[in-house]
């Protein structure tokens, strides 16, 4: 979850200060039924990693399914804290939560494929500069 974390906080300013601002703790546990579930008392995002895992496609990743699901809790917990919580707007809520979550997946695997090519690029220069190690991005 972690991975999770880190890779909302690197590529989407918006949805990490809003998972800070509304979420405490994100927490691994069996959920029957359910992929994650937001606590609003609590301030918890719960994912069953476990059962996500379990039904990810072969180009899927855990990391950035987890992140989705975090984004889309902290979209139910921002409603939540703006008072905005009725059995009439539940649907409307879920689909909020869901379409925030896709935006955020597309900018996920938009952010990792300009990693990629960033990454790609430095090691072609490591080859073209007779072997020079230059420092990756993160590394002291």
């Amino acid at each position: 979850m972690k991975k999770a974390l880190e890779l909302i906080s690197e590529c989407d300013d918006r949805s990490y200060s809003r998972v800070r601002v509304v979420t405490h703790y994100v927490i691994d546990m069996n959920l029957p039924g359910y992929f994650a579930e937001y606590v609003r008392g609590f301030k918890i995002c719960l994912l069953d990693l476990k059962r996500i895992e379990e039904k990810l496609s072969a180009e899927e990743s855990l990391t950035n399914v987890s992140a989705m699901l975090i984004v889309s809790c902290s979209v139910n917990g921002a409603l939540h804290s703006k008072g905005i919580q009725s059995p009439h707007l539940r649907e409307r809520i879920a689909s909020l939560c869901e379409t925030e979550a896709i935006r955020f997946g597309c900018i996920a695997r938009e952010w990792e494929r300009k990693v990629a090519l960033l990454e790609s690029d430095i090691s072609e220069g490591e080859a073209l500069a007779g072997g020079e190690v230059c420092p990756r991005i993160g590394e002291n």
